[in-house]
């Protein structure tokens, strides 16, 4: 994007024209997936400039059809329940196109193996967190790491204006690292709640939590005390067995065999 000087090419404005064009004529299109792909290209062209040793730039925001496109989208509401004739609720499936070779009928019989506590005798907790991953890693697409270093209390609410009439709540939390993003950007994934608990990521998550603070049913674990920063900000939400240590986070091989095992049966 940039020429020998290190300057933005006078081309690159058509790149961003076109680019909006495009996006505008795909079916199905979103607030979500145009601001995402806005995002993508101008942090290319950051990089970029950050490499040639330039300040950074908010240009790709300011082209005309770029800012043009994104307006419309921001006008969009999608409403996730509506009332049929017969006066019924329907609830729509508004998540993200996502081409998977895993049928629904699988990722239901999937959720129901680890709720039973059925990973091969890996514990309620490794299964818990487990069925955490299968959900919120299909939701926001993202990689298993982003869970294992997901810490407490960097997870946050927020209310999702484009979903419903009066907006949706959804659950959100940060990542900063990983294979996908070396360069250590802070992310956000957040997901909304599904229509389906077995495949809710928000329903998965408190599922955990109510396992390892629950003193009846689950492992009596002391709970976050929000006046230490060393305990609770040092708190992974998917953490091993107790014995390993309370703010450990779950070991890689553990996890990459938990959800390699469900994916076999």
């Amino acid at each position: 994007f940039l020429d020998d000087n290190g300057n933005i090419k006078s081309s690159f404005m058509t790149v961003c024209e076109r680019f909006a064009e495009f996006l505008d004529k795909q079916d199905d299109m979103t607030l979500s997936i145009v601001s995402n792909a806005f995002s993508w290209l101008a942090r290319e062209l950051n990089d970029q400039l950050y490499l040639a040793g330039q300040p950074s730039t908010m240009y790709v925001r300011r082209v005309t059809e770029v800012k043009r496109t994104e307006d419309k989208y921001k006008k969009h509401r999608f409403d996730p329940v509506v009332v049929t004739a017969g006066g019924e609720l329907q609830f729509k499936d508004i998540h993200t196109n996502i081409d998977c070779p895993i049928a629904m009928i699988k990722r239901l019989d999937g959720a129901r193996v680890l709720l039973n506590d059925n990973l091969g005798g890996a514990g309620s907790l490794y299964a818990l967190n487990t069925h955490y991953e299968f959900n919120v890693t299909h939701a926001v697409a993202t990689r298993g790491e982003d869970i294992r270093a997901e810490n407490v209390a960097c997870s946050f609410v927020r209310k999702v204006l484009t979903v419903g009439q009066n907006g949706t709540y959804g659950l959100f939390f940060m990542s900063n690292g990983g294979k996908t993003n070396a360069k250590g950007r802070l992310v956000y994934f957040g997901s909304i709640p599904h229509k389906n608990p077995l495949l809710c990521a928000i329903a998965a998550k408190g599922r955990v939590y109510m396992y390892r603070w629950n003193a009846e049913y689950g492992q009596s674990e002391r709970n976050p005390d929000f006046l230490d920063p060393q305990d609770y900000y040092l708190m992974h939400v998917c953490r091993p067995d107790i014995s390993k240590g309370r703010h450990e986070k779950t070991e890689y091989e553990v996890q990459r065999k938990n959800f390699k095992s469900l994916l076999e049966d």
